[in-house]
């Protein structure tokens, strides 16, 4: 499909949409575990990116941060902390004052990753508490989950120091971290195969919360 839409794309001369795929092939090849293959393309695009007169774009950053944090756990960036912190700080700011939650959820991830990175354990746990809020109403699973094992020992984390906070009655969000926890282990539960998704004659399956939502309406 990807190579269909780069031979329309090109035929009539959407530059943007056929810049846009190599950085959704580079997220493919990351889920695949190929990372030597997303460095590959992400080396490319640092070329492009020390160009004067490039203008960034959000996709393409955010795939380069993924990228980071997956090589700088697996320790062949040493230095993909800084760069994933320095990378999103405009994003950051921009999706937080335009109040995109979905984004700003994936952006906060993958700052708390790259806190954790940097050996700065208080300041990932902190940004990962506000990824965590924010993702909460909306049951939020998918960004966490795509993250790995990485952002699940994060999430353990953060649940223990919950637990500490709960004599003092500053906890928040226990239940639904210990859902997000579980949705590492137990992916199938939370996530239907499409042979579930099958009873749904929709193009776009509803998601758990919609149907939820839905439910809620129909008993008034």
């Amino acid at each position: 499909w990807l190579q269909q839409l780069e031979l329309l794309s090109q035929r009539v001369g959407y530059i943007e949409l056929t810049e846009i795929i190599a950085p959704i092939r580079a997220r493919f090849a990351l889920t695949e575990n190929h990372l030597e293959e997303a460095l590959f393309w992400m080396h490319g695009q640092d070329q492009r990116d020390a160009d004067p007169g490039y203008k960034r774009n959000e996709y393409i950053d955010l795939t380069k941060a993924h990228i980071l944090i997956a090589a700088g756990y697996a320790g062949i960036e040493p230095d993909a902390g800084t760069r994933v912190l320095e990378c999103l700080e405009d994003w950051y700011a921009e999706t937080d004052q335009a109040g995109r939650v979905s984004v700003l959820i994936e952006i906060l991830i993958l700052q708390a990753l790259a806190l954790q990175l940097e050996h700065d354990r208080t300041g990932a746990l902190h940004t990962l508490q506000r990824a965590v809020n924010l993702a909460e109403p909306g049951r939020y699973m998918r960004l966490f989950v795509a993250e790995g094992d990485p952002l699940a020992r994060l999430l353990r984390h953060l649940l223990e120091q919950q637990r500490g906070r709960k004599a003092s009655g500053q906890v928040t969000g226990m239940a639904y971290l210990s859902t997000l926890l579980k949705a590492f282990t137990q992916a199938g539960i939370f996530f239907p195969s499409n042979l579930h998704a099958e009873s749904q004659p929709l193009l776009n399956p509803l998601s758990v919360r919609e149907r939820e939502v839905l439910r809620l309406i129909a008993i008034g």
